[in-house]
């Protein structure tokens, strides 16, 4: 697996000179002190730029962090998989774009605001920003200036590679869903095309041509819509007053409709401008798929910034939600701490902003929200609340999972793992209103129809320990056959677990696959019982409060749900002593889903006859729901090999090309695998069956060295470390086996390189752990706890 690059940190002196001149005089416009001073505000406190979400300093910082984060995580899913050194690009060029996405919010008019992507985009072709270029140049941030260097030595590149750099660093317009679409984004001939408009025409001009063409589109989005004669009119003369104040900017300055700056560096701007998005030669496709998908990352990470307990604005004021009216509050405090105001306002982005916890990007790539509360004093605030939440996750959703959207065949071309069209809204639920993330994703289905079939609830995660949570929201999802699933199903049962009343469609739905390390600890004794863990394999010791002695947990036994049950803390503290992988099911997927007791009749019913023989007769019924019966062999104590590779291998999607280079063996009793001293031609997985493992010594006798089970594998340190095998193979039991021969390896390595890296990875783990648990056995005093 890839060791993400460092993180990039720019030149000194051009993050002090952007937060100084520019975020920095966000911040002290929007202080108490001027605020109401600023008439604009007065007239309408909840529209201005003031009381919006932090575009001051802090936001600078955030999505410059942000960004990296972002890059890294949806490296090789959701934009094709970047090296080490091209990931590194993308890093240096995705700082740089986030700290100039939002200079031009220093400007607080409504055209200000309007034209701020576009007042980034002109103000890099302006001698103010000569120094800041070279400081870029010189100290060659995130590699940019030297790649430029070899594209241009490379005659790749035919314009002055410093210029490039400039349009690059235009591109930060790209931030804006509503100046650059993503069909324009997703097309370099119409991105060229965009940007040189943008660049090249005077702001104002272009401000009150794109308010002219956003007066026609309403209206005519009305008169389709055949709405009330009133709104049409009102809406007719927005459009003739839109037309009048440009016809009135004309006349006042009629030169002024260019920007003049261009004519420094081109001699003929339409021509010359931006000519490395429609080169058709290869390095320079790759560079421009790599400017391209930093812009995705920018849109993405600047949807996922702070909100919730860190949500303040500009200038610092906390803004919370109030707890009975479901209304954002701004805590606006004076700079000497001296005076405190709350003021409350009926503004559906602030009250959702302020009840948002959380908005990330899981481990599976898919948008995942989390809010605070969703219980309010009346219906109508908790309906308010429920639909100001549904409109800020409907504006974050299209700039996450809209900036990754491109035509299927792109995707397949680039080897893209999760399209955006897979990519799901998971809104999680809260602990004072079970039912609020539903009503979020009815209310977010009534808003934007074409995404309802995306969005769904999820458990709450609400006070759970955080070390569990990252955890949790760091585990693979499983992608299990509907067999695999009964299989799971059967070996829980024989724990003990009734399984009778699961529906698969449902049950598995949340569960995620984790590792416990040897030594960490899975669960402290008095922590919150927020999640229920079932471990696939021995690995851990439980110390239970009160004086009881410890034991090892059995696999397939859930753990901490006794706690869950009952809704109080967990009783006991739990150790892995071995690398352990476990199933992790949140509290209220289990007390919804899995938990369901057996009544007195039934567990009568369990040990009726012979008691000691423990039959379980109803607890085979799910197979009988899904309406098939598992054959005897299926009955034995195992997992199809399959699922047993999904559960050891890191990319569990690696499993299915694995397989289809191993070869099936059945094995009779007493027939051997290999002999001690033949050349090794191959490893072997038992699925069933059992195989021991002996070695000759001097005189001919044999001594047995270890009984492999189902789930082990044999002659794998044979297979890599030596030319022929150092013991016998022989079957105790009819089993069944697959092999991996070394030809078979080549051959995948050649064809399918991730499966064998993910097989390789899974050999070096089992190996090592060997290692450790033959040393541990040499020094019975050493302890993995």
């Amino acid at each position: 697996m890839m060791i993400p690059p460092k993180m990039v940190n720019l030149p000194e002196a051009f993050t002090t000179y952007i937060e100084e001149n520019f975020y920095g005089r966000v911040t002290e416009q929007s202080k108490l002190e001027a605020i109401i001073n600023d008439a604009r505000f007065l007239e309408n406190p909840l529209k201005h730029v003031a009381l919006f979400s932090d575009h001051g300093i802090v936001h600078g910082k955030d999505i410059s962090q942000k960004i990296q984060q972002v890059l890294c995580h949806i490296n090789g899913v959701l934009i094709p998989e970047r090296t080490e050194n091209q990931l590194a690009f993308l890093l240096g060029y995705g700082v740089m774009l986030a700290y100039l996405h939002d200079i031009g919010m220093r400007d607080f008019s409504a055209f200000g605001r309007a034209m701020h992507p576009e007042f980034a985009a002109q103000l890099v072709y302006t001698e103010e920003f000569d120094p800041l270029i070279d400081q870029l140049w010189q100290e060659n941030s995130g590699n940019i200036a030297w790649r430029l260097m070899n594209l241009a030595r490379g005659e790749v590149l035919q314009q002055n590679p410093q210029l490039v750099l400039r349009e690059m660093l235009a591109l930060s317009i790209g931030h804006s869903k509503s100046k650059i679409s993503i069909a324009t984004l997703n097309d370099p001939q119409i991105l060229r095309a965009t940007m040189q408009e943008c660049l090249s025409t005077n702001l104002h001009y272009l401000y009150y041509r794109q308010q002219i063409a956003k007066a026609e589109t309403k209206l005519a989005q009305a008169n389709d819509q055949n709405l009330d004669t009133e709104i049409v009119e009102i809406l007719t003369q927005h459009l003739d007053q839109a037309r009048k104040d440009l016809i009135q900017f004309l006349q006042q300055s009629p030169t002024q409709t260019t920007n003049p700056n261009l004519q420094r560096y081109y001699h003929n701007f339409a021509q010359d401008s931006f000519q490395w998005l429609i080169n058709p030669s290869a390095p320079l496709n790759e560079f421009v798929g790599d400017v391209i998908d930093t812009i995705r990352a920018l849109r993405c990470a600047d949807a996922l910034r702070q909100r919730g307990h860190t949500f303040r604005t500009s200038a610092g004021y906390e803004v919370l939600v109030n707890q009975h009216t479901a209304n954002g509050v701004y805590a606006l405090q004076s700079s000497d701490g001296s005076k405190l105001f709350l003021l409350e306002g009926k503004d559906a982005i602030s009250s959702g902003e302020a009840n948002m916890t959380g908005c990330e990007l899981d481990q599976d790539r898919n948008l995942r929200v989390s809010f605070d509360r969703g219980s309010f004093s009346s219906p109508e605030a908790v309906h308010w609340a429920a639909y100001s939440a549904a409109l800020v996750i409907n504006d974050i959703q299209a700039d996450v999972i809209g900036s990754f959207s491109r035509s299927p065949e792109t995707d397949a071309a680039q080897s893209v793992k999760k399209p955006a069209s897979e990519m799901q809204i998971l809104v999680e639920g809260v602990d004072d209103n079970p039912n609020f993330s539903e009503a979020v994703c009815r209310e977010l289905g009534r808003m934007n129809p074409a995404i309802a079939s995306r969005c769904r609830p999820v458990a709450s995660l609400q006070k759970a320990d955080l070390a569990e949570v990252e955890r949790y929201l760091a585990g693979i999802t499983p992608v299990w056959s509907l067999e695999d699933q009964r299989q799971i199903l059967v070996e829980i049962a024989k724990s003990g677990q009734k399984i009778d009343h699961l529906d698969l469609d449902q049950a598995f739905q949340e569960v995620k696959i984790i590792t416990i390390r040897a030594g960490e600890v899975l669960m402290e004794n008095g922590s919150p019982a927020s999640f229920v863990y079932i471990p696939m394999s021995q690995g851990l010791k439980v110390f239970p409060d009160g004086g009881y002695a410890a034991a090892l947990a059995q696999p397939w036994m859930s753990i901490g749900d006794t706690a869950a049950i009952k809704g109080s803390v967990r009783n006991a503290r739990v150790i892995a002593e071995r690398d352990t992988k476990l199933l992790m099911l949140p509290k209220q997927v289990y007390l919804q889903s899995w938990y369901n007791p057996y009544t007195l009749n039934e567990f009568v019913h369990l040990f009726e006859g012979d008691g000691s023989m423990l039959r379980r007769r109803h607890l085979l019924t799910p197979i009988a729901i899904q309406k098939k019966q598992l054959n005897k062999s299926r009955r034995q104590r195992f997992l199809p090999l399959a699922l047993q590779l999904k559960t050891l291998f890191q990319d569990a999607e690696q499993v299915k090309p694995f397989m289809t280079y191993l070869e099936k063996l059945d094995l009779f009793k007493d027939e051997p695998l290999f002999q001690q001293g033949d050349e090794v031609d191959g490893l072997y997985f038992i699925e069933i069956g059992q195989v021991r493992l002996s070695v000759k010594l001097y005189g001919g006798q044999c001594s047995p060295v270890q009984i492999c089970s189902a789930g082990e594998l044999v002659g794998e340190v044979d297979f890599y470390t030596q030319t022929v095998y150092q013991t016998t193979a022989i079957a105790t039991q009819n089993s069944q086996v697959y092999r991996l021969t070394r030809h078979a390896l080549q051959q995948m390595q050649q064809e399918h390189p991730s499966a064998a890296i993910a097989f390789s990875e899974m050999i070096l783990t089992r190996i090592a752990n060997r290692v450790v648990e033959f040393t541990n056995r040499q020094d019975p005093t050493s302890s993995a706890g």
